[in-house]
């Protein structure tokens, strides 16, 4: 069938957008806006990888991601590359260990 049109809201493509970019494996979370050009998408992402990520390879796969999605799964042409904002989540704080031998000893009840 040819002719045929599809409506989608801006919010469900950001929505479609975050859910793939958010399973590549160094980012923890994402935030997709898109804005309508005249001759396609125009998107901009931000992204929260972990403080051990690799940034230019995450960036890579986000734009080949994002550009995948619009022009493949939603058949609409990206204008431009993405434009990407990169944050970092602050490390794991790890408890402090005890140091060897130091144990607490355990207090008499108090009566």
């Amino acid at each position: 069938m040819t002719g045929a049109r599809a409506v989608l809201s801006v919010e469900d493509i950001n929505q479609r957008i975050e859910q793939e970019v958010t399973a590549l494996p160094q980012v923890q979370e994402s935030k997709a806006s898109v804005t309508a050009r005249d001759k396609g998408l125009a998107v901009a992402l931000t992204l929260v990888l972990g403080p051990d990520a690799n940034v230019p390879e995450v960036t890579e796969a986000a734009c080949r991601v994002t550009q995948e999605t619009i022009e493949q799964k939603i058949g609409v042409a990206l204008v431009g590359l993405p434009k990407v904002q990169i944050t970092f989540s602050p490390p794991e704080e790890k408890p402090a260990p005890t140091p060897e031998g130091e144990q607490e000893e355990p207090r008499p009840p108090l009566s």
